[in-house]
């Protein structure tokens, strides 16, 4: 029966994520780079840092590089 039981949450956790990547890939959000650094900016701005502060810490570590 555990087995059965892990068998189920693998499947369950697999059908979840092929519905999330559809959702993403179909639903009209684009995962190209440009909006995946929009993304990174947005949290960045979340997180605290300065609207004027153009700069991207992820990018040329350690010094970051400055985004337009």
């Amino acid at each position: 029966m555990g087995n059965r039981f892990q068998i189920a949450w693998v499947a369950a956790a697999w059908v979840v994520f092929s519905v999330c990547a559809l959702w993403l890939t179909r639903g009209g959000i684009s995962l190209d780079t440009d909006s995946a650094l929009r993304l990174v900016q947005v949290r960045d701005l979340l997180a605290g840092q300065g609207w004027f502060d153009t700069t991207q810490h992820r990018m040329n570590t350690p010094d970051g590089l400055s985004m337009h």
